[in-house]
């Protein structure tokens, strides 16, 4: 517990332990500590440029996010919460 109120994260922790990071979440939960949030997956200039070239290019998100190496979950997530609108699954363009 002292270990991650000093500052390790969840991963380290579990390293540290012999633990799976989630094992470890689950033990600082029992003692009711709070849970930091991981750091995000991508910056805040990353999701606009990501959006911006989602956007512009027509490119898919599994295309856009490989670019950024990413998951494309990761990245429909970062540019919808970003303002940016996600097209749905198949579109080839207006016709």
């Amino acid at each position: 517990m002292a270990d991650y109120q000093a500052g390790l994260c969840l991963t380290a922790l579990g390293e540290r332990y012999g633990l799976h990071r989630q094992t470890a979440k689950a033990h600082l939960e029992r003692r009711q500590v709070c849970i930091r949030s991981e750091l995000p997956a991508m910056m805040p200039d990353q999701v606009q440029a990501a959006g911006q070239l989602y956007e512009a290019s027509g490119l898919s998100l599994a295309k856009v996010a490989a670019r950024f190496e990413v998951a494309p979950n990761t990245l429909r997530r970062a540019i919808g919460m970003a303002g940016f609108r996600i097209r749905p699954r198949g579109y080839a363009g207006p016709r």
